[in-house]
């Protein structure tokens, strides 16, 4: 089942492609409702780049959010755990009591039971999510996005789901430095070549004005795609 989709994965030809084929392959193989790309900009604000979902859900494709939606302690965890589980929202939590020699709190940071913020909890609750997942997406040691799950019921999802999304993660987290590279050369070589042409029809033009007026279209066109970064 995962050969299957690492073998798409390795086939993409562009970014996008590989985006939504996580997203598909990540649905089909949990069965939740929504599943998403969302990617961290610059400015710690994110945006949902790729999304398979249920067809009577609204689309988020394309919604941004801003960097306040994961504080910097969630992104923390997000990177030193690949995948996250929430089965419920009504789940119980449970207080664990201090280290009993040092008296100090646990670090539960590696654990994939502890519980998460109340505030996470509520904000999935407003959006109407009873069960959630996330798997996180590391390039250059950053935490550069996550494949965000989204189920409308209570959903347990097996330890071998599981770790075959979190090495699907992973695979797509080696991915990231390649095909972003490589859209970054195709953009370049685009531009290049748009520009070439545009050159090439003023030097035939005795007016400049004239001729970037003439050519308004052309000149827009080299800037309608951008690399991905």
């Amino acid at each position: 089942m995962t050969k299957k989709v690492v073998d798409e994965m390795q086939c993409s030809t562009h970014f996008q492609e590989l985006s939504e084929i996580i997203v598909r392959n990540i649905r089909r193989i949990t069965g939740f409702d929504r599943v998403m790309v969302y990617r961290f900009d610059q400015d710690g604000s994110g945006n949902v780049i790729a999304e398979d979902k249920e067809e009577n859900l609204d689309s988020f494709y394309g919604l941004r959010y801003p960097a306040t939606d994961v504080p910097e302690p969630a992104r923390r965890l997000y990177k030193l755990n690949y995948i996250r589980l929430i089965p419920t929202v009504d789940y119980q939590w449970a207080k664990l009591p201090d280290h009993p020699v040092t008296h100090e709190p646990f670090d539960l940071s590696f654990c994939n039971l502890r519980s998460v913020s109340p505030i996470h909890v509520e904000y999935l609750r407003n959006m109407g999510v009873q069960a959630s997942m996330s798997i996180s997406l590391i390039k250059d040691n950053e935490l550069w996005g996550l494949v965000a799950c989204h189920h409308y019921q209570p959903k347990y999802i097996s330890y071998e789901v599981r770790s075959a999304c979190e090495f699907l993660g992973k695979v797509m987290s080696l991915h990231l430095v390649a095909k972003e590279e490589q859209e970054d050369l195709s953009y370049q070589v685009k531009l290049k070549d748009r520009l070439s042409q545009l050159f090439d029809s003023l030097s035939h033009i005795v007016d400049v004005a004239d001729g970037l007026e003439a050519n308004l279209e052309q000149i827009g066109r080299a800037h309608v795609w951008t690399p991905v970064t």
